[in-house]
């Protein structure tokens, strides 16, 4: 029966063995071919699901924080900071997207804002302390813009009160953190540096003599 099957298939009996060799080293080397590339498939399976992590990972860390200076958009929105402001300082950053210097403005903005960020907000101190940062896309916002007569990128509008105090046109970094500085000291202090030096030493030198006069010094022992 053997003889006939392999006789059907082509094969002598006389070369059964060798014929069964051929067929296990075929299937050896196969299994030998396939291994690899199953191991293959899976190490390349695994590196893409790293990759994918590692991606979503790298997403989440490059993720950038959310900006300290809110962006406003029209008068309206304008208003609505003077009210939340009160006596603050504001200050406004009249920018554009593909301005050079207004690029290079941006953080050092940033970090002014989060170190004078505002009692009302996280991080923030003293009651009446801090200033508001906002700033207005003017290609996005140009009735602003043309309202507040901006015409240089980037122009900053200091507000008091709702009203006008400052300008500053151009990334003049040291300009702008001076004046900050100024505005955000004592009010008798900020009085000092801005100028009224002599207003402020002769009341305080008439308030001195006014309380002498009706306030002796007692000299006794």
């Amino acid at each position: 029966k053997v003889g006939t099957h392999c006789a059907r298939q082509g094969v002598r009996p006389a070369n059964l063995p060798s014929y069964l060799g051929m067929l296990r080293l075929a299937s050896a080397l196969l299994l030998c071919f396939l291994a690899p590339a199953s191991s293959a498939l899976a190490l390349m399976t695994s590196r893409r699901a790293l990759l994918l992590r590692g991606g979503a990972a790298a997403t989440e860390i490059a993720e950038p924080p959310l900006t300290e200076v809110r962006l406003i958009e029209d008068e309206t929105e304008l208003s609505e900071v003077f009210e939340e402001a009160g006596s603050r300082l504001v200050v406004v950053d009249y920018f554009a997207h593909w301005c050079g210097p207004c690029k290079k403005l941006s953080p050092v903005l940033e970090a002014l804002a989060r170190k004078h960020r505002p009692s009302g907000r996280p991080g923030g101190g003293g009651k009446q302390g801090g200033v508001l940062f906002v700033k207005v896309d003017v290609d996005q916002s140009r009735e602003l813009a043309q309202e507040q007569q901006v015409r240089s990128m980037p122009t900053l509008h200091f507000y008091r009160n709702s009203a006008k105090v400052h300008t500053i046109v151009g990334a003049d970094v040291a300009a702008i953190k001076a004046f900050i500085k100024r505005q955000t000291l004592h009010p008798l202090l900020r009085a000092l540096s801005g100028g009224h030096v002599a207003a402020v030493a002769i009341s305080a030198y008439l308030a001195w003599t006014w309380r002498l006069s009706h306030q002796p010094l007692n000299l006794a022992a």
